[in-house]
Order: C-alpha cells, then sequence, then structure tokens
C-alpha cells in the first residue's frame, strides 16, 4: 500500500508557497536553495486529525520558554535590514520567496500609528551607487517660505496623496516644515512634486528637449538633460531658471508651441517674469555663504547667463551683468574637477566667459589659479581632452587681451601647448568624413563631420586657438618694416584664414548648436578678413541660417560684416 499524503510538508516549503517532497531528514526544495528544513507535526489526509507527537522533541522533560507565534525583529542599523547573502540567494531561486527567518514580520508594525513604524519592516528601494557624491542641496527662507515667494503650480506631495496611502515615517520626515526635500536624503524615498501648470509643464519639457544640450557640450553625462530637470523639483530658484531661458527661446525661435486651454502666452513677457523672480532668488540665497555655491544655485546662475546672451537679440549688445556675478561664484570654490553637476556648470561657465571675451576684447574672468585644474597630456577620457583644448583658449585670450606686455617665451608655451595637444589628442578626434572646399561647385567650407559634440566643439576650439596665436604673435615686424612686415603679414593672413575656414566647416557641417554660436565671436574678431564675396555671403547665410533655426541672436555680428564690407 503506497505511503499515504500528509495534509502539509515541511514549514519552509509551506511559507514559501511550493510543493515540498516530505523528503527527511532534509526535503529536496530545501536542499537545492540551502534553507533550513523545520518540520512541523503532520496531519494524515486520512484519520481523523490526530497530532502525532515525537516524545524526543519534547526536550525529555525540559522546561522549555513559550515563544509567541509572531516576532518583530528590530535592527538599529538599516543597511542591515536584509543581509546581502541572503539577497543574493533568492535572486538565484527564481521560485523562491523569503521566508520567516530572513525578512522581518512586519504585521505588527502596520497595526502601528505611521509615525512610530520601524524603517526595516518596509521595503526600501534601491539606490543606485553613483561614482560622485551629490552635494548638499541648500535650503533657505527665500527658497521655500511660502507665504513670501509667489506659487510656481508645483503640487506638494502631502496634497497630492491621501494621507492613509503606505509610506513610511522615515518618506514623510524627509520633507521638512516647507516641504521642500531634506539635503541627505536619496530622491527615491519620496513622491516627487509635479506641477500642475500645463504652460510650465511645457517649458520645462522644452528645455529638457531643445536647449539642456546648449549646456552638455563637454559633458557625456547629460547632467543639464538628465539631472537639472529633476532638481528643479525642489529648487525654485532652479526651475524658475529653466522657465525663463524656454520661453525665451519659444518666443525667438521660429517654430512656435501653442499650448491649448492655457491662458498664458509664451513671449517676452513671461520669460521676464520668470526671469526676475529667479534673480530675486538668486540674490537672496548668494548672501548666504552657506548656499551661495551649491550646485542648484550654479547651474541656475550658467542658465540666467545664457538667457542674457540670448537677449542680445533685442537689446543688440551684451551686457555681461550675469557673467559678473557668476565669476563670482565660481572663483569662490573648486569645482573645475569635482564631477558632478557643479563640473558641468562650471565648464559652461568658462564657455561663456571665453565667448564674451572674444566679443569685448577683454581678458576672461575665470580664476584657475583655484580651480586645481592644468594642463597635461595624461592619458583621459575624450572630454577631458575637449576641456583641456578649451583651458588653452582661456589662457590664450588672458594673454592676448591683458595690457601689459607679455613676454615672447609665454607664447611659446602656449603655442607649444596647443601643438602638443593636437599631436597627443586621442585619434577619435580625427572627423569621421572630411572633404576640401570647391569654391568652383559651390561649396565653400571643408566638410568636417564629428560624432559627438566635445569632439567638435574641442576642434573648434583647438582652431580659435591658433587663429588667436597668429594675430597675437609677439615678433611680428612692425609696418614700417618693408617687406619684411609684408611677408610676416601674408603668413600671418593665411595662417588665420585657414583655421577660420576650418571654423566655419565644423560650424557648417555638424548639427551641435556650440560651433555655430561660436561662430559669432570669431566672425566678429577676424571675419572681415574674407574678401571673396561668396564666401562673405556664405558667412552671412550661415549666421542667418543659425538664427533661423535656434534664436540664437546673430544680427549684430551680420551687421558689422556688412558695413565691414560694404554690402548693402
Amino acid at each position: 500500500m503506497p505511503k499515504t499524503r500528509s495534509r502539509r510538508g515541511c514549514d519552509t516549503c509551506r511559507k514559501r508557497h511550493i510543493k515540498c517532497d516530505e523528503h527527511l531528514p532534509i526535503c529536496w526544495r530545501c536542499e537545492e536553495s540551502h534553507r533550513r528544513c523545520t518540520g512541523r507535526p503532520l496531519i494524515s489526509q486520512w484519520e481523523d486529525g490526530r497530532v502525532f507527537e515525537d516524545k524526543e522533541a519534547n526536550g525529555n522533560g525540559r522546561n522549555w520558554l513559550q515563544i509567541p507565534e509572531r516576532l518583530t525583529f528590530v535592527t538599529e542599523n538599516i543597511d542591515a535590514a536584509v543581509p546581502a547573502s541572503e539577497a543574493a540567494q533568492d535572486e538565484s531561486d527564481d521560485e523562491s520567496s523569503p521566508t520567516d527567518d530572513q525578512v522581518p514580520d512586519v504585521h505588527n508594525e502596520w497595526d502601528a500609528p505611521l509615525a512610530n513604524r520601524s524603517v526595516s519592516a518596509f521595503p526600501q528601494p534601491p539606490i543606485p551607487e553613483c561614482s560622485q557624491k551629490p552635494a548638499d542641496l541648500g535650503t533657505s527662507d527665500a527658497l521655500v517660505d511660502e507665504t513670501s515667494m509667489p506659487t510656481f503650480g508645483i503640487t506638494r506631495p502631502e496634497e497630492f496623496f491621501p494621507p492613509d496611502e503606505t509610506i513610511s515615517g522615515t518618506s514623510l520626515a524627509l520633507f521638512n516644515e516647507h516641504g521642500s526635500l531634506s539635503p541627505t536624503t536619496p530622491s527615491t524615498s519620496i513622491r516627487r512634486r509635479v506641477l500642475n501648470d500645463r504652460v510650465e509643464a511645457m517649458l520645462l519639457q522644452h528645455f529638457a528637449k531643445e536647449l539642456a544640450c546648449w549646456f552638455d557640450v563637454t559633458d557625456p553625462y547629460g547632467y543639464f538633460q538628465v539631472v537639472v530637470p529633476e532638481r528643479a523639483f525642489e529648487s525654485e530658484v532652479l526651475l524658475n531658471a529653466i522657465f525663463a531661458i524656454a520661453a525665451l527661446h519659444l518666443n525667438r525661435s521660429p517654430r512656435k508651441e501653442s499650448v491649448e486651454g492655457s491662458s498664458l502666452p509664451v513671449d517676452t513677457v513671461l520669460a521676464e517674469v520668470y526671469h526676475t523672480r529667479c534673480v530675486g532668488m538668486l540674490i537672496s540665497l548668494i548672501t548666504d555663504e552657506n548656499l551661495a555655491t551649491t550646485e542648484d544655485v550654479l547651474a541656475a546662475a550658467v542658465i540666467l547667463r545664457k538667457f542674457e546672451e540670448m537677449n542680445g537679440y533685442v537689446t543688440q549688445q551684451d551686457s555681461g551683468n550675469h557673467l559678473l556675478g557668476v565669476s563670482a561664484l565660481f572663483n569662490s570654490r573648486t569645482c573645475a574637477v569635482t564631477g558632478g553637476l557643479a563640473e558641468a556648470a562650471f565648464w559652461q561657465f568658462v564657455r561663456q566667459d571665453a565667448y564674451m571675451s572674444l566679443f569685448i576684447q577683454q581678458p576672461p574672468r575665470i580664476d584657475f589659479s583655484k580651480q586645481h585644474f592644468h594642463f597635461s597630456l595624461s592619458e583621459a577620457p575624450d572630454n577631458v581632452w575637449a576641456n583641456r583644448i578649451i583651458f588653452s583658449t582661456v589662457m590664450i585670450l588672458t594673454y592676448c587681451f591683458t595690457e601689459q606686455t607679455e613676454s615672447p617665451a609665454h607664447w611659446e608655451d602656449l603655442n607649444s601647448q596647443v601643438t602638443a595637444w593636437d599631436a597627443r589628442k586621442p585619434i577619435s578626434f580625427t572627423p569621421i568624413f572630411y572633404e576640401e572646399a570647391s569654391m568652383h561647385s559651390g561649396k565653400f567650407w571643408p566638410e568636417i563631420r564629428f560624432c559627438t559634440s566635445w569632439h567638435a566643439t574641442g576642434t573648434q576650439y583647438f582652431h580659435l586657438c591658433k587663429i588667436l596665436l597668429s594675430l597675437y604673435k609677439p615678433d611680428l615686424p612692425a609696418p614700417g618694416a618693408g617687406l619684411r612686415y609684408t611677408r610676416a603679414h601674408k603668413a600671418m593672413k593665411e595662417a588665420v584664414m585657414l583655421h577660420a575656414r576650418a571654423v566655419c566647416g565644423i560650424a557648417y557641417s555638424n548639427h551641435f548648436v556650440n560651433p555655430k554660436f561660436n561662430l559669432c565671436p570669431i566672425m566678429h574678431m577676424c571675419g572681415g578678413w574674407f574678401a571673396e564675396v561668396n564666401e562673405q555671403r556664405a558667412i552671412l547665410e550661415l549666421l542667418q541660417s543659425t538664427e533661423n533655426a535656434h534664436g540664437w541672436p546673430t544680427k549684430y555680428v551680420r551687421d558689422s560684416l556688412r558695413e565691414h564690407w560694404d554690402m548693402e
């Protein structure tokens, strides 16, 4: 007669909701998963439910403590709530689920008040490891005081989600009395705030889709595209900076976007409203030395500076007011090599500083002596090589536009630096396609194509360095030196034109916006040297297409070139 099958197998298999083979002393399921096979008194399928007692299991008459049915395990170390070895073991068993001796029982925790629940009783979301430790998010009264600042269409999480939602007390404690995020808390453990205004949601989308790439020029991680929009939900100053530049760009760009059902027009008035609010917040934050150089403030500052550059469309002249304030922020802390959003914002400011320096013929404001960044030819990622040539550009601009006379040895050092960069740069800086210009076929610029923005931008800055070094070579003969001056001037002009055409070719051949924007100050500096009428028209068309496609102000440069070339 076959063995009668019991109603239940081992206790471990029962709690895992899997079929037990009832093998003794260890069932096959527990042996395969390396678990403790805990048996219980068996109840027969066919008999009357009698409990079979094991006299030896009773401890030979010993007195044992009565253990309650449910136990709650408490650990002071949150990270140790679930051992790593047990977590790895669960992943390896496709059919397995946690047993009582692995995961603390949480039924008693749910019966307790929400504020008194144990953190370990709730499943904690996994937090991805990062190579860079996020900087503290500063908060101030000016940033979070809802009575003194206007609302911007943000719903607080405790209003959006009902109070009975199953959220741990720790998650609710992450918000301070104003509803803002606690500085040292991972964003994965809270409910994200949401926008309740369609226009503002559209502006945030527009920034992430169209404008973030303006800032992530040499940043392969895309901090302005990925991190900045997320951080903006917890930073009013950053959120309003995004709204301001997005509204301004939508107004400048011919690709207008309408928002159905919204009463707020996207025009310069709306952009100025957000800009004014952001400036007021930024000023109040800067007065606090603990908040003045947080990553949110630095990112908002460079966005406002970009707003100022774009606003030159109306004023026809860039005042550079924001640039002065931004330089004070970055010169007060080290962030050139710190990684994260601070480093991405820093290199954006460096490019903005060089852009303005070319226009006004003044030395850049950045002080690299406080950044612990020095020119190097050591092995590094490609984006670092692009930053190195940008660093050399700033050093050359300082040499060219300083009032005091620089020594020829300094020029030689800078020239050697640029030459070494060109010789030692990674092979990935080689264009994926190159073709010479052909005037006869109407192709006025060389075709120089790249795959990434840092390759295109780094190469364009290299050509800018060569232009500046040619124009400000210290041993150029004076105009009264006769034929020697003529020969030297001819060689200088040929070098300038060679690299200026390469600058135009990079801007023309690639869709990256930064090389197109850089064309404005470079052509303002040396565009007058182009004597061929077809090249002059091609330059104007290139500048005009940049303004049409991206809303970038080029009218001032185009008018200056037309006046210099005596064109109507």
